[in-house]
């Protein structure tokens, strides 16, 4: 591709991209993909000779742009997946001109990376020491989403407390006879903690129960501590959470420290979806004691609308990272401020991958572009939003909240004057947002809380207002008025038992 070939294409992308964000409103949520598009997507050859660039972006234009994901629009509120903010989309362009990696080198993407995780600290108050980065002091790395950073966390807590208790998980790994090491998380924590649980080898963590408001419950952490080391087993992390992706839930981060601090266990905070709610300062309290985690997960690809994938984590010290996954193969040694070497070292020695792309260049951008005032004005507004909507919501007497509100998650349901029964409403509510899915006005998703499958609404684009949810209300009452209409009291209970059985238990306080 020539230079002009390139630019003329580019200049062309951008105009798709103007035009998407121009109309963004006036095209539906979401829309499933024809069949007969699906099908002739799956069933695409392997070109042999090469296509034009005008070619692929008709492709684009015609098959992938018009069937999105659907987190682009200010009225999804399904998950936590939020919108690119426009700077971010463009620096990810900016990060691939070169295309460096941050595996090692003397290299200006190198450095910009590390004074960007240092801002990542700085905005959450996570402590920088003056000789950042170092071994001793606080370090971080980015990653490609939250479930990698909080794998990250959990490997450095496995290899901490093996040399803790004089052995090295990396030589030796988990089948010799060493005490089994145990992570204690929530039922509301998120499904990496499990997975990366698994897959390091400590097994499945032991699940926590939570109080009234979804938070972990600290008496029963205590209990299951005691009841672990009484059968000669290691308790080796807490891995608490900042943020449920369920409710936004925050666990009592400050006596979870305490805890952790007593009993000599490492405390890892999953932070991805609501680490940054600490720059609305009306939610600050609930964060102290986050800054005296082990690690924390942060995903700037959620609350700071950074592009799709770009999550971070921090450490109190580098070398428990280090310690954790370096390794440098001879064909990459360096001397440090000879030839390529750099004056850091390179963020393989912290993290299971070698190669690593310019992560820092599309958060950069949005950091510099909002600034921290920018930021705590966007996710104070969404949390206001949040209590806007649970204020509609209290308006209708077919309408439920279901879970306090701590930040941008208002968890609701359905509650027809006909029929409150259980089972009826999970089936209700679960067939209320199939449909309003396909109707592609908004968009929102279900989650299951103790028994009660019910619809969780997550605020989290740039461009969402009041007039949205009020959009948002007005879905979920004609679509509930359709669904009674339509007698779908019989429909099939399927698919509703699809959560483990420790979350389908009766949540009393919240009933009443």
């Amino acid at each position: 591709m020539t230079p002009e070939e390139f630019q003329r294409l580019g200049y062309a992308l951008i105009d798709a991209a103007t035009l998407a964000l121009r109309d963004l409103r006036a095209r539906p949520v979401y829309q499933r993909v024809p069949e007969d598009t699906r099908e002739a997507l799956l069933s695409q050859p392997l070109p042999i000779e090469g296509q034009s660039s005008e070619d692929l972006l008709a492709f684009y234009k015609k098959t992938i742009f018009p069937y999105p994901f659907g987190n682009d629009h200010p009225r999804f509120f399904a998950w936590v997946n939020s919108s690119a903010a426009p700077i971010g989309m463009l620096w990810k362009l900016a990060a691939t001109i070169t295309s460096p990696s941050m595996a090692n080198g003397d290299h200006a993407a190198l450095y910009e990376t590390y004074a960007v995780i240092r801002w990542l600290m700085e905005l959450v108050g996570f402590p920088v020491d003056a000789d950042y980065p170092s071994d001793e002091g606080s370090m971080g790395i980015l990653v490609e989403g939250g479930s990698l950073a909080s794998f990250h966390g959990l490997a450095a807590a496995r290899q901490w407390a093996a040399i803790n208790d004089g052995w090295d998980a990396r030589k030796e790994g988990m089948q010799h006879d060493h005490r089994r090491l145990i992570i204690y998380a929530t039922e509301e924590g998120h499904s990496c903690l499990i997975k990366s649980a698994e897959a390091l080898g400590f097994g499945a963590p032991r699940i926590i129960a939570t109080d009234s408001q979804f938070k972990m419950d600290l008496k029963a952490l205590k209990a299951a501590i005691d009841a672990d080391r009484q059968q000669g087993l290691r308790p080796c992390c807490v891995a608490a959470t900042a943020g449920t992706v369920a409710t936004g839930a925050i666990d009592p981060l400050e006596a979870l420290a305490n805890l952790c601090e007593q009993e000599g266990l490492w405390l890892h905070v999953d932070g991805a979806m609501g680490g940054f709610g600490v720059l609305d300062e009306r939610k600050a309290h609930l964060y102290i004691g986050m800054n005296r985690a082990h690690s924390l997960a942060l995903d700037p690809h959620k609350w700071l609308n950074v592009p799709i994938d770009c999550s971070a984590l921090l450490v109190r010290k580098g070398k428990w990272l280090r310690q954790s996954f370096s390794k440098i193969p001879s064909y990459l040694w360096l001397e440090a401020g000879k030839g390529f070497g750099g004056v850091l070292p390179g963020f393989a020695e912290y993290n299971i991958k070698q190669t690593q792309q310019f992560l820092a260049a599309p958060l950069g951008a949005v950091l510099r572009y909002a600034g921290r005032d920018g930021l705590a004005h966007m996710i104070a507004h969404h949390n206001t939003l949040a209590q806007y909507l649970v204020e509609r919501i209290a308006e209708y007497a077919d309408l439920e909240c279901m879970a306090p509100a701590e930040l941008c998650i208002v968890c609701f349901r359905y509650v027809p004057s006909e029929r409150r029964d259980q089972e009826f409403l999970n089936m209700l509510n679960k067939r209320l947002t199939e449909m309003v899915q396909e109707r592609g006005k908004v968009f929102l998703h279900h989650v299951m809380l103790k028994e009660h499958l019910v619809l969780r609404a997550c605020i989290m684009h740039y461009a969402t207002s009041q007039a949205d949810l009020d959009a948002l209300i007005d879905e979920v009452r004609t679509v509930g008025a359709l669904c009674m209409q339509e007698h779908l009291a019989n429909f099939p209970s399927t698919n509703i038992e699809y959560l483990p059985s420790q979350r389908v238990q009766h949540n009393k306080e919240l009933a009443d």
